[in-house]
């Protein structure tokens, strides 16, 4: 299934994370990592993908948000999944 990586179309993953040490933000098939407390991308679960448009499998793909105390303790796990459905 293709689908676009920007404009009308595409999906949107976004967060913003205050008052914790440590972020990471990933999804389950090594496709986006990030440890910046905030930020946005156009998820694609295809790997180094750069082009206009995502390929990628009918399929649920799931992106995890992981905050971290001082301590180094999980505060914080959220999960958003990406449903990509056949057209």
């Amino acid at each position: 299934m293709d689908y676009p990586t920007s404009g009308t179309g595409a999906p949107s993953l976004s967060w913003s994370v205050t008052n914790v040490a440590r972020v990471h933000v990933y999804d389950g098939v090594g496709a986006f990592d990030s440890t910046k407390k905030s930020g946005s991308t156009n998820p694609c679960p295809q790997k180094n993908n750069t082009g206009p448009t995502c390929t990628a499998a009918a399929g649920q793909y799931v992106y995890t948000l992981d905050a971290y105390n001082s301590s180094n303790q999980l505060i914080l796990h959220r999960t958003l999944t990406l449903t990509i459905t056949p057209a």
